[in-house]
């Protein structure tokens, strides 16, 4: 399954992950999100990041007054 799993991500040519909310994104909590990612990055997949456009003003406005926000819900990803 995982050979299967690789080469359909590879055929598709490109992922996109949803993230939201970018604070704490779903994604990130999901085994099959976090291998798509890997996969991504293990054959230069290109992975394209979204979120809803609330979301991404939100997120643009944190990284310029409040990066804080940023690495604060970049250490909260937990990879058991």
């Amino acid at each position: 399954l995982e050979g299967e799993f690789r080469r359909n991500i590879e055929s598709i040519a490109r992922v996109v992950l949803v993230f939201t909310p970018w604070s704490a994104p779903v994604s990130l909590t999901r085994a099959w999100c976090l291998f798509e990612i890997f996969v991504c990055v293990q054959r230069g997949v290109p992975l394209e990041v979204v979120m809803p456009a609330a979301q991404k003003a939100d997120f643009t406005r944190a990284l310029v007054d409040d990066f804080g926000s940023i690495q604060m819900a970049l250490s909260k990803i937990a990879l058991d």
